[in-house]
Order: C-alpha cells, then sequence, then structure tokens
C-alpha cells in the first residue's frame, strides 16, 4: 500500500501551502531526501528556510525570501500510471520563476503547445523527473508513474 509524503512551503507573503504526495510502499523518509532537495530546487517557496516537513524540518514561520514565490502560481505535474496508461496531475506550489535567469545552456522554462513548462532540456529536469518517477505512486492503483511533463498554473 502506498504512503503520503506532506511538504509545506511558504510564499513570498508567509503564506502556507501544503501538499501530500503518494509515494511507493517501499520509500523510506531517507530515500525522499534527493526528491525533497530537488523540489526545493523548482520552488520559489523553498529560500529562507520556508520549506517545512514534520520529517525534515520544523516550520519556521519564514516568509520565502523569492518574490515570485506568490500564493496563486503553481506547477502542475502531468504525471501517467506506468501500468494503466491513465492520466493524472499533482501539483507543486510557488513555481521558481527566478530559475528562468539561472545560468545554463538550456531555460528552466519554455512554451509547449501554448503552456510554459518545464524545459526537459534545462540541466535539472532529469534530476527531477528520476526523484517523480523513483518515489511517486499513482494514489488510486499504488502503482509507479511516468512524468510526462510539468506546466506553469495560475
Amino acid at each position: 500500500m502506498a504512503s503520503k509524503m506532506v511538504l509545506a512551503w511558504r510564499d513570498f507573503d508567509r503564506d502556507k501551502q501544503q501538499v501530500g504526495y503518494t509515494v511507493k510502499s517501499t520509500i523510506t523518509i531517507a530515500d525522499m531526501n534527493p526528491f525533497v532537495t530537488i523540489f526545493n530546487n523548482w520552488s520559489g517557496g523553498a529560500p529562507a528556510g520556508s520549506y517545512f516537513n514534520d520529517e525534515f524540518a520544523a516550520d519556521g514561520g519564514l516568509a520565502s525570501t523569492n518574490v515570485t514565490a506568490q500564493s496563486r502560481s503553481q506547477a502542475i505535474l502531468e504525471l501517467q500510471d506506468a501500468v494503466t496508461g491513465s492520466i493524472f496531475h499533482a501539483r507543486l506550489p510557488f513555481p521558481n520563476m527566478l530559475k528562468a535567469d539561472d545560468v545554463g545552456a538550456n531555460p528552466a522554462y519554455v512554451v509547449s503547445g501554448g503552456y510554459t513548462v518545464f524545459n526537459p532540456a534545462h540541466a535539472d529536469y532529469a534530476t527531477l523527473k528520476t526523484e517523480v518517477e523513483d518515489n511517486l505512486a499513482n494514489p488510486d492503483t499504488g502503482n509507479a508513474v511516468l512524468l510526462n511533463r510539468v506546466y506553469l498554473e495560475e
């Protein structure tokens, strides 16, 4: 049976957003450390210690120092059940829009099909994809998932 990993962040105004992710039954808290690290990298809520989870760190109540971390913005992970092929979604609050200016050959965000999406060619995307596919499960079936894309939404 799959378990839940609950993560929370605070935005620039100190508003809290909490998200529960269904994880594979074999995943331990220690396995989630790289997952949390890459999610913090893509979340604008992570700076200033504003990410928290009781298993990792207490809520310091600190606002994000990232002005793009706004409570209305979110990234939507489009996931596919690796067995049934069904599509479902999870969200990541406050995508880190400052990554658009990070150093690298490929931008963090591109337009695809009329959506602004996380760029699969960006240096950090492969790690994000690996961590999502290694750790998350379909909440309805417990099956492994594939990350199809991540798009921005407000």
